[in-house]
């Protein structure tokens, strides 16, 4: 949950459904990871974060709420690494209000 593969990218699900043979596309696709796709289904889980991983996000908290904003504004998925090498200042114009 917290990351599938240990790495840190946006949108590191559509690869793992894509080694399960998933298309996210197709809503019908999903059912086939469960044994009976006609009971519903509960899911539960608890992150547990080591305490650099808690001190990183504690020191750079504003800087990793930039592109979760900038995502809900633009709706571009980007992650903290990718965003932050980004050369946003001429999108950024378009969203200030005159």
């Amino acid at each position: 949950m917290k990351s599938i593969y240990g790495g840190y990218s946006a949108d590191e699900h559509v690869q793992w459904f894509g080694e399960l043979a998933i298309n996210l596309q197709d809503r019908t696709a999903l059912r086939r990871i469960f044994r009976d796709p006609g009971r519903p289904v509960h899911i539960s889980a608890t992150i547990q974060f080591a305490e650099d991983e808690k001190a990183f996000m504690l020191s750079r908290a504003a800087d990793l709420a930039w592109p979760l904003a900038w995502g809900a504004v633009t709706g571009q998925t980007l992650d903290y690494w990718s965003f932050s090498r980004m050369a946003i200042a001429t999108q950024l114009a378009q969203y200030k209000e005159p």
